[in-house]
């Protein structure tokens, strides 16, 4: 995903760090972003509302 993509309030699917091996996915509503970068290998790590960090994979619907 790119950095412009990923915005509040959007329904994603993130990867966190220890299911980067299986890529398990979790998902959340996105409470902030924390990569400055336009594109990263793990994708933009995302904060979601339930305080679960990882990397954005796919996005949803914007709450």
């Amino acid at each position: 995903m790119l950095h412009h993509q990923i915005y509040l309030s959007l329904l994603t699917d993130i990867v966190q760090k220890w299911d980067q091996p299986t890529g398990t996915l979790t998902r959340g509503v996105v409470a902030a972003m924390l990569t400055r970068a336009m594109l990263h290998p793990h994708g933009i790590k995302a904060r979601l509302t339930n305080g679960q960090v990882g990397g954005g994979q796919q996005s949803g619907w914007a709450i």
